[in-house]
């Protein structure tokens, strides 16, 4: 998988294969990344920065305008 996420909260997976390039690329879903609760962030929370995929498969995505982290799931 690959993982992409775009400036305004949204996750997208793709399926990847790669080589000395991307050789195969195939979007499976995107989706707005929302709170625990299932409940929308307001614009001002989906201000996301970055991803990173830690050593037991975890996403976590850190944020600007407010500064955090936060542990995203696959759901």
């Amino acid at each position: 998988w690959l993982f992409l996420l775009s400036d305004e909260g949204r996750l997208f997976r793709f399926q990847a294969r790669f080589g000395k390039t991307i050789t195969e690329l195939r979007p499976i879903e995107s989706s707005s990344i929302r709170k625990a609760n299932g409940r929308k962030l307001k614009k001002w929370q989906r201000d996301t920065e970055g991803l990173v995929l830690d050593g037991r498969g975890r996403l976590y995505a850190s944020f600007e305008g407010k500064p955090r982290i936060a542990r995203l799931s696959y759901d």
